[in-house]
Protein backbone atom coordinates (compact mmCIF):
# COMPACT_ATOMS: atom_id res chain seq x y z
CA UNK A 1 0.00 0.00 0.00
CA UNK A 2 0.71 3.57 -0.44
CA UNK A 3 0.79 5.00 2.92
CA UNK A 4 1.01 8.95 4.32
CA UNK A 5 1.80 9.20 8.02
CA UNK A 6 0.73 12.71 9.66
CA UNK A 7 2.26 13.74 12.48
CA UNK A 8 4.18 16.31 13.91
CA UNK A 9 7.43 15.12 15.14
CA UNK A 10 9.55 12.10 13.56
CA UNK A 11 11.44 11.09 16.66
CA UNK A 12 12.77 8.45 19.43
CA UNK A 13 11.45 10.41 21.96
CA UNK A 14 7.77 10.68 23.66
CA UNK A 15 5.46 7.92 23.96
CA UNK A 16 3.19 8.87 20.45
CA UNK A 17 6.61 9.68 18.42
CA UNK A 18 8.04 6.38 20.22
CA UNK A 19 5.26 4.06 19.00
CA UNK A 20 5.24 6.03 15.50
CA UNK A 21 8.60 5.50 14.43
CA UNK A 22 8.59 1.81 15.39
CA UNK A 23 4.60 1.98 13.46
CA UNK A 24 6.94 3.52 10.08
CA UNK A 25 9.46 0.78 10.48
CA UNK A 26 7.13 -1.96 10.41
CA UNK A 27 5.80 -0.83 7.43
CA UNK A 28 8.69 -0.67 5.85
CA UNK A 29 9.85 -3.83 6.90
CA UNK A 30 6.49 -5.32 5.05
CA UNK A 31 7.09 -3.96 1.86
CA UNK A 32 4.86 -0.80 2.12
CA UNK A 33 5.76 2.98 0.54
CA UNK A 34 5.38 5.52 3.36
CA UNK A 35 5.16 9.02 2.95
CA UNK A 36 5.94 10.67 6.63
CA UNK A 37 4.69 14.33 6.81
CA UNK A 38 6.54 15.97 10.05
CA UNK A 39 7.56 19.72 11.24
CA UNK A 40 10.58 18.37 12.89
CA UNK A 41 12.56 15.03 11.80
CA UNK A 42 15.08 13.97 14.98
CA UNK A 43 15.55 10.40 14.13
CA UNK A 44 17.45 9.72 10.97
CA UNK A 45 15.40 6.71 9.33
CA UNK A 46 16.74 5.70 5.54
CA UNK A 47 14.56 3.47 3.73
CA UNK A 48 14.07 3.27 -0.57
CA UNK A 49 10.55 3.38 0.20
CA UNK A 50 10.35 6.25 2.66
CA UNK A 51 10.07 10.00 1.81
CA UNK A 52 9.99 12.45 4.68
CA UNK A 53 7.94 15.81 3.70
CA UNK A 54 8.75 18.19 6.27
CA UNK A 55 5.98 21.00 6.91
CA UNK A 56 7.28 24.24 7.81
CA UNK A 57 5.95 25.09 10.98
CA UNK A 58 7.44 28.70 13.00
CA UNK A 59 9.03 27.91 16.23
CA UNK A 60 6.48 30.21 18.64
CA UNK A 61 3.82 30.79 19.91
CA UNK A 62 2.84 27.43 20.72
CA UNK A 63 -0.56 27.96 19.67
CA UNK A 64 0.23 29.03 16.19
CA UNK A 65 2.74 26.61 15.72
CA UNK A 66 0.14 23.61 16.63
CA UNK A 67 -2.16 25.27 14.23
CA UNK A 68 0.12 25.75 11.36
CA UNK A 69 1.43 22.21 10.94
CA UNK A 70 -2.90 21.27 11.48
CA UNK A 71 -3.18 23.45 8.37
CA UNK A 72 0.29 22.69 6.50
CA UNK A 73 -0.33 19.18 6.80
CA UNK A 74 -3.29 18.99 5.25
CA UNK A 75 -2.05 20.90 1.85
CA UNK A 76 1.12 19.21 1.39
CA UNK A 77 -0.92 15.77 1.69
CA UNK A 78 -3.59 17.51 -0.70
CA UNK A 79 -1.28 18.85 -3.16
CA UNK A 80 1.01 15.22 -3.09
CA UNK A 81 -2.57 13.23 -3.69
CA UNK A 82 -3.74 15.85 -6.76
CA UNK A 83 -0.54 12.94 -8.74
CA UNK A 84 -1.82 10.17 -6.77
CA UNK A 85 -4.33 9.40 -3.93
CA UNK A 86 -2.72 7.03 -1.03
CA UNK A 87 -4.23 4.04 0.17
CA UNK A 88 -4.42 5.75 3.70
CA UNK A 89 -3.52 8.71 5.42
CA UNK A 90 -2.86 7.88 9.28
CA UNK A 91 -3.21 10.83 11.12
CA UNK A 92 -1.73 10.95 14.84
CA UNK A 93 -2.34 13.86 17.48
CA UNK A 94 -3.39 17.28 16.68
CA UNK A 95 -4.11 16.77 13.07
CA UNK A 96 -7.53 16.73 11.19
CA UNK A 97 -6.52 15.76 7.68
CA UNK A 98 -6.87 11.94 7.66
CA UNK A 99 -8.53 8.74 6.47
CA UNK A 100 -7.58 6.97 9.35
CA UNK A 101 -7.25 8.70 12.54
CA UNK A 102 -5.19 7.37 16.23
CA UNK A 103 -6.89 8.50 19.12
CA UNK A 104 -3.77 8.18 21.75
CA UNK A 105 -4.98 10.80 23.78
CA UNK A 106 -8.86 11.31 24.49
CA UNK A 107 -11.21 14.34 24.40
CA UNK A 108 -9.39 18.03 25.71
CA UNK A 109 -12.61 18.40 27.57
CA UNK A 110 -12.25 15.16 29.48
CA UNK A 111 -8.48 15.94 30.26
CA UNK A 112 -9.31 18.92 31.22
CA UNK A 113 -12.18 17.91 33.64
CA UNK A 114 -10.06 15.10 35.35
CA UNK A 115 -6.73 16.72 35.11
CA UNK A 116 -5.95 19.89 34.56
CA UNK A 117 -8.69 21.97 36.48
CA UNK A 118 -9.43 19.65 39.78
CA UNK A 119 -5.47 19.06 40.32
CA UNK A 120 -3.11 20.60 38.31
CA UNK A 121 -4.79 24.32 37.34
CA UNK A 122 -6.93 24.63 40.64
CA UNK A 123 -7.99 27.91 41.63
CA UNK A 124 -6.96 29.36 37.99
CA UNK A 125 -9.76 27.55 36.27
CA UNK A 126 -11.77 30.05 34.54
CA UNK A 127 -8.87 32.00 33.50
CA UNK A 128 -7.42 28.86 31.70
CA UNK A 129 -9.62 27.76 29.58
CA UNK A 130 -8.47 31.08 27.52
CA UNK A 131 -5.67 29.68 26.27
CA UNK A 132 -4.57 29.87 22.63
CA UNK A 133 -3.29 26.61 22.47
CA UNK A 134 -6.29 25.09 24.32
CA UNK A 135 -8.19 26.31 22.14
CA UNK A 136 -6.40 25.56 19.04
CA UNK A 137 -6.02 21.51 20.52
CA UNK A 138 -10.05 21.95 20.89
CA UNK A 139 -10.47 23.35 17.45
CA UNK A 140 -8.74 20.29 15.76
CA UNK A 141 -10.35 18.26 17.82
CA UNK A 142 -14.10 19.28 16.48
CA UNK A 143 -13.14 19.41 13.16
CA UNK A 144 -12.03 16.06 13.09
CA UNK A 145 -14.94 14.55 14.47
CA UNK A 146 -17.77 16.82 13.19
CA UNK A 147 -16.78 18.50 9.72
CA UNK A 148 -13.20 16.54 8.06
CA UNK A 149 -14.29 13.10 9.54
CA UNK A 150 -12.10 10.52 8.85
CA UNK A 151 -13.38 7.31 7.69
CA UNK A 152 -12.47 5.43 10.43
CA UNK A 153 -10.86 6.07 14.23
CA UNK A 154 -8.95 3.84 16.10
CA UNK A 155 -9.10 4.31 19.87
CA UNK A 156 -6.25 2.94 21.70
CA UNK A 157 -8.78 2.06 24.72
CA UNK A 158 -12.27 1.44 25.67
CA UNK A 159 -11.84 4.75 28.06
CA UNK A 160 -11.14 7.22 24.58
CA UNK A 161 -13.64 5.29 22.70
CA UNK A 162 -16.08 6.09 25.23
CA UNK A 163 -15.09 9.89 25.27
CA UNK A 164 -15.50 10.02 21.97
CA UNK A 165 -19.15 8.74 21.68
CA UNK A 166 -19.74 10.31 24.44
CA UNK A 167 -18.47 13.90 23.16
CA UNK A 168 -19.30 13.81 19.63
CA UNK A 169 -22.60 12.75 17.44
CA UNK A 170 -19.74 10.43 15.72
CA UNK A 171 -20.59 7.06 14.25
CA UNK A 172 -20.10 4.23 16.57
CA UNK A 173 -19.21 2.08 13.91
CA UNK A 174 -16.75 3.78 12.54
CA UNK A 175 -14.73 3.76 16.32
CA UNK A 176 -12.75 0.93 16.72
CA UNK A 177 -10.70 -0.19 19.30
CA UNK A 178 -6.80 -1.15 18.67
CA UNK A 179 -4.66 -1.46 21.56
CA UNK A 180 -1.06 -0.71 21.27
CA UNK A 181 1.35 -3.94 20.81
CA UNK A 182 3.89 -4.37 23.18
CA UNK A 183 7.39 -5.53 22.74
CA UNK A 184 7.52 -8.92 24.26
CA UNK A 185 11.40 -9.59 23.95
CA UNK A 186 12.40 -6.46 25.07
CA UNK A 187 10.25 -6.27 28.09
CA UNK A 188 10.30 -10.04 29.29
CA UNK A 189 10.48 -11.81 32.83
CA UNK A 190 14.14 -12.87 32.40
CA UNK A 191 14.68 -9.26 33.51
CA UNK A 192 13.30 -9.88 36.95
CA UNK A 193 16.57 -11.11 38.96
CA UNK A 194 19.10 -8.48 37.50
CA UNK A 195 16.27 -6.08 38.00
CA UNK A 196 15.62 -6.75 41.23
CA UNK A 197 19.35 -6.31 42.42
CA UNK A 198 19.77 -2.80 40.78
CA UNK A 199 16.60 -2.02 41.80
CA UNK A 200 16.76 -3.00 45.72
CA UNK A 201 20.56 -1.38 45.67
CA UNK A 202 19.37 1.71 44.44
CA UNK A 203 16.52 1.82 46.98
CA UNK A 204 18.21 0.16 50.14
CA UNK A 205 21.50 0.17 49.34
CA UNK A 206 22.14 -3.53 48.93
CA UNK A 207 21.06 -6.71 47.52
CA UNK A 208 17.70 -8.10 47.88
CA UNK A 209 17.32 -9.91 51.23
CA UNK A 210 17.72 -13.46 51.89
CA UNK A 211 16.30 -14.20 55.30
CA UNK A 212 12.92 -15.35 54.46
CA UNK A 213 12.11 -13.59 58.49
CA UNK A 214 12.65 -10.12 56.23
CA UNK A 215 10.68 -8.97 53.52
CA UNK A 216 11.59 -6.19 51.22
CA UNK A 217 9.13 -4.78 48.74
CA UNK A 218 9.74 -2.18 45.90
CA UNK A 219 7.00 -0.77 44.43
CA UNK A 220 7.75 1.18 41.36
CA UNK A 221 6.16 4.68 40.43
CA UNK A 222 6.75 5.46 36.79
CA UNK A 223 6.33 8.84 34.65
CA UNK A 224 7.11 12.04 33.76
CA UNK A 225 4.15 14.19 34.91
CA UNK A 226 4.16 13.47 38.70
CA UNK A 227 0.51 15.06 39.15
CA UNK A 228 -0.99 13.56 36.27
CA UNK A 229 0.27 10.26 36.91
CA UNK A 230 -1.27 10.29 41.00
CA UNK A 231 1.77 10.81 42.62
CA UNK A 232 -0.11 12.73 44.96
CA UNK A 233 -3.20 10.24 45.49
CA UNK A 234 0.24 7.85 46.21
CA UNK A 235 1.44 10.00 48.83
CA UNK A 236 -2.16 10.45 50.77
CA UNK A 237 -1.86 6.66 50.33
CA UNK A 238 1.50 5.91 51.93
CA UNK A 239 0.38 8.41 54.59
CA UNK A 240 -2.61 5.52 55.74
CA UNK A 241 -0.47 3.04 55.76
CA UNK A 242 2.17 4.65 58.15
CA UNK A 243 -1.04 5.93 60.36
CA UNK A 244 -2.06 1.92 60.40
CA UNK A 245 1.75 0.97 61.60
CA UNK A 246 3.24 -1.38 58.69
CA UNK A 247 4.63 -4.52 60.43
CA UNK A 248 8.28 -3.88 61.33
CA UNK A 249 9.52 -7.10 60.47
CA UNK A 250 8.46 -5.83 56.46
CA UNK A 251 10.75 -3.01 55.19
CA UNK A 252 9.03 -1.34 51.68
CA UNK A 253 9.83 1.63 49.61
CA UNK A 254 8.03 2.87 46.40
CA UNK A 255 10.99 3.94 43.82
CA UNK A 256 9.66 6.64 41.55
CA UNK A 257 11.23 6.84 38.02
CA UNK A 258 11.17 9.48 35.85
CA UNK A 259 11.60 13.39 36.09
CA UNK A 260 9.51 15.87 36.96
CA UNK A 261 10.72 19.98 37.38
CA UNK A 262 8.53 19.87 40.85
CA UNK A 263 10.61 16.96 42.08
CA UNK A 264 11.68 19.45 45.23
CA UNK A 265 8.07 20.35 45.93
CA UNK A 266 7.17 17.05 45.79
CA UNK A 267 9.90 15.80 48.04
CA UNK A 268 8.60 18.55 50.74
CA UNK A 269 4.85 17.36 50.47
CA UNK A 270 6.35 13.99 51.45
CA UNK A 271 8.35 14.96 54.45
CA UNK A 272 5.23 16.88 55.60
CA UNK A 273 3.42 13.59 55.30
CA UNK A 274 5.89 11.69 56.88
CA UNK A 275 6.67 9.31 53.66
CA UNK A 276 9.84 10.45 52.56
CA UNK A 277 11.55 7.42 54.16
CA UNK A 278 9.31 5.62 51.79
CA UNK A 279 9.99 7.32 48.71
CA UNK A 280 13.49 6.78 46.63
CA UNK A 281 13.22 9.18 43.41
CA UNK A 282 15.42 7.72 40.84
CA UNK A 283 14.98 10.53 38.12
CA UNK A 284 15.55 8.89 34.61
CA UNK A 285 16.84 5.36 34.04
CA UNK A 286 17.70 3.82 30.91
CA UNK A 287 17.74 0.92 32.48
CA UNK A 288 13.54 1.19 33.58
CA UNK A 289 12.89 -1.79 32.08
CA UNK A 290 14.97 -4.02 34.39
CA UNK A 291 13.89 -1.93 37.66
CA UNK A 292 10.44 -2.39 36.76
CA UNK A 293 10.63 -6.15 35.77
CA UNK A 294 12.49 -5.90 39.59
CA UNK A 295 9.53 -4.14 41.38
CA UNK A 296 6.81 -6.06 43.36
CA UNK A 297 4.21 -4.23 41.38
CA UNK A 298 3.48 -0.91 39.87
CA UNK A 299 1.50 1.85 40.59
CA UNK A 300 0.00 4.00 38.69
CA UNK A 301 -3.36 5.67 40.20
CA UNK A 302 -3.63 8.45 37.17
CA UNK A 303 -5.86 11.48 37.14
CA UNK A 304 -6.27 10.85 33.19
CA UNK A 305 -4.49 8.43 31.32
CA UNK A 306 -5.80 7.20 27.95
CA UNK A 307 -3.75 4.34 28.02
CA UNK A 308 -0.27 4.09 29.81
CA UNK A 309 2.54 2.36 27.90
CA UNK A 310 4.12 1.53 31.16
CA UNK A 311 0.97 -0.56 32.05
CA UNK A 312 1.70 -3.17 29.14
CA UNK A 313 5.65 -2.67 29.67
CA UNK A 314 4.95 -4.05 33.12
CA UNK A 315 2.73 -6.93 32.52
CA UNK A 316 4.73 -8.12 30.10
CA UNK A 317 7.81 -8.26 32.36
CA UNK A 318 5.53 -9.81 34.64
CA UNK A 319 4.95 -7.03 37.40
CA UNK A 320 1.26 -7.21 38.64
CA UNK A 321 -0.08 -3.37 38.61
CA UNK A 322 -2.24 -1.19 40.14
CA UNK A 323 -3.84 1.61 38.51
CA UNK A 324 -6.63 4.40 38.27
CA UNK A 325 -9.92 3.27 36.43
CA UNK A 326 -8.75 6.36 34.89
CA UNK A 327 -6.24 5.01 32.94
CA UNK A 328 -7.04 3.59 29.89
CA UNK A 329 -4.63 0.47 30.71
CA UNK A 330 -6.49 -1.03 33.42
CA UNK A 331 -8.46 -2.58 30.94
CA UNK A 332 -5.95 -4.83 31.28
CA UNK A 333 -6.12 -5.74 34.87
CA UNK A 334 -8.32 -8.61 36.25
CA UNK A 335 -8.70 -7.75 39.97
CA UNK A 336 -6.64 -9.92 42.20
CA UNK A 337 -5.38 -11.92 39.19
CA UNK A 338 -2.79 -9.82 37.59
CA UNK A 339 -3.01 -6.49 39.79
CA UNK A 340 -5.97 -4.18 41.21
CA UNK A 341 -7.92 -1.56 39.80
CA UNK A 342 -8.72 1.53 42.24
CA UNK A 343 -12.33 2.54 40.81
CA UNK A 344 -12.13 6.09 42.37
CA UNK A 345 -9.33 8.94 43.06
CA UNK A 346 -9.56 8.09 46.85
CA UNK A 347 -6.50 7.31 49.02
CA UNK A 348 -8.08 4.82 51.34
CA UNK A 349 -9.05 2.95 48.12
CA UNK A 350 -5.12 2.69 47.09
CA UNK A 351 -4.20 1.78 50.57
CA UNK A 352 -6.46 -1.51 50.65
CA UNK A 353 -4.78 -2.52 47.47
CA UNK A 354 -1.08 -1.74 48.75
CA UNK A 355 -1.65 -3.03 51.99
CA UNK A 356 -2.69 -6.30 50.25
CA UNK A 357 0.24 -6.39 48.08
CA UNK A 358 2.40 -5.87 51.20
CA UNK A 359 0.52 -8.25 53.23
CA UNK A 360 0.76 -11.42 50.39
CA UNK A 361 3.17 -14.11 51.00
CA UNK A 362 3.57 -15.04 47.26
CA UNK A 363 3.10 -12.53 44.14
CA UNK A 364 3.90 -15.51 41.97
CA UNK A 365 0.85 -16.57 40.36
CA UNK A 366 0.15 -12.29 39.63
CA UNK A 367 3.10 -12.26 38.32
CA UNK A 368 2.34 -14.87 35.87
CA UNK A 369 -0.80 -14.03 34.95
CA UNK A 370 0.34 -10.64 34.33
CA UNK A 371 2.49 -11.81 31.56
CA UNK A 372 -0.39 -14.13 30.28
CA UNK A 373 -2.21 -11.37 29.89
CA UNK A 374 0.77 -9.61 28.25
CA UNK A 375 1.73 -12.09 25.57
CA UNK A 376 -1.88 -11.79 24.19
CA UNK A 377 -0.81 -8.08 22.75
CA UNK A 378 2.49 -8.73 21.04
CA UNK A 379 3.47 -5.90 18.52
CA UNK A 380 3.52 -8.49 15.62
CA UNK A 381 0.23 -9.18 16.92
CA UNK A 382 -0.66 -5.40 16.63
CA UNK A 383 0.51 -4.59 13.54
CA UNK A 384 -1.09 -7.18 11.52
CA UNK A 385 -4.69 -5.83 13.44
CA UNK A 386 -4.11 -2.46 12.53
CA UNK A 387 -3.26 -3.31 8.59
CA UNK A 388 -6.36 -5.03 8.47
CA UNK A 389 -8.08 -1.75 9.54
CA UNK A 390 -5.65 -0.69 6.79
CA UNK A 391 -7.07 -2.91 4.25
CA UNK A 392 -10.31 -2.14 4.91
CA UNK A 393 -9.71 2.08 4.63
CA UNK A 394 -7.96 1.45 1.23
CA UNK A 395 -11.12 -0.69 0.14
CA UNK A 396 -13.35 1.94 0.88
CA UNK A 397 -11.97 4.68 -0.61
CA UNK A 398 -11.96 2.48 -3.58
Amino acid sequence: MRIALNHTRLAETGGVEAYVLRWTRSLLERGHQVDFYCARAETALAHDALRVVRVPVPRSPRALRVAAFARGSRGAIARAERERRYDVVHGFGRTCHQTLYRDGSGCFADYREAYLDRVKRRGLRALSRLGPTDRVVQAIERARYVTQRPRLVVAISRLVREQILRRYDFPPERVRVVYSGVDLERHHPRLREPGRAALHGAVFGGAPAVDAAVRRRVFAFVGNDYARKGLDLLLDALARLRAQSVRAGDAFAVAVIGRDRHEAAWRRRAQRLGVLPQLRFLGFRPDAPHLLAGADALLLPSWFDAFGNVVAESLAVGTPVVASARCGGSEWIREGENGFVVPHQDAGELALRLRWLLDARDLGPLREAARRTASDHGWEAHCDELLGVYREVAASAR
